[in-house]
């Protein structure tokens, strides 16, 4: 990936625990905090509230004035010039190194033969310093498959969401027009009526 004259280096992440955690500025208040930690908050951070709130509504103003959330391990890399990419949630299929991972136990678990964890370690060493471009790149490439079945699969979805809709809205059309029918013949029908007993009325007058 390219910035400028030079390339830079990206870490892909999940969203598990240990890459989620939140920098102090932009740590929220819990449920588990006291009203008067809550009211230290909502000091510090400028907001006004009335000395007569409840927690919960104590809770419901932090809520509303949350800060943008930053994450730990973002601003370390950020000192570094590391982008970081965060995928979606349950979506590791999408991690290039998901397979280096398995690779990198598969060749453990075929050379390992004393069970030594120095050995264990030198294995491992010896996998990451053969793991040459090429492989990395098919890492890549094999990620890329995926993320394009996903973006086609979510296209499909859409169009058949808008044709789902698009018949909703015909069977709508079909019921209003279904209905003026109804109501034209209702109105037919008591005009006749109404015809039919003035006839009466003038026989009956005769």
């Amino acid at each position: 990936m390219e910035y400028g004259k030079k390339e830079k280096i990206c870490i892909v992440i999940d969203n598990a625990t240990w890459h989620s955690q939140l920098t102090d500025a932009s740590k929220i208040p819990l449920r588990s905090w006291n009203k008067n930690q809550i009211r230290q908050w909502l000091i510090d951070h400028s907001v006004p509230f009335i000395d007569q709130y409840s927690k919960s509504e104590l809770l419901e103003l932090s809520y509303a004035y949350a800060p943008e959330k930053e994450y730990i391990v973002d601003e370390t890399a950020k000192q570094f010039d590391i982008e970081i990419i965060r995928l979606p949630v349950r979506h590791c299929i999408l991690n290039p190194i998901e397979m280096c991972w398995a690779e990198l136990k598969k060749s453990v678990r075929d050379q390992n033969t004393t069970f030594k964890l120095k050995d264990v370690e030198k294995l491992i060493w010896n996998w990451l310093n053969n793991c040459d471009s090429t492989f990395i790149s098919n890492c890549i490439d094999h990620v890329q498959v995926y993320e394009e079945n996903f973006k086609k699969a979510d296209q499909f979805i859409e169009q058949i969401e808008n044709e789902l809709n698009d018949d909703d809205n015909i069977d709508n059309d079909s019921d209003l027009t279904e209905n003026e029918d109804e109501d034209e013949e209702q109105d037919e029908d008591k005009d006749e009526d109404k015809d039919e007993d003035e006839d009466e009325d003038e026989d009956e007058d005769h």
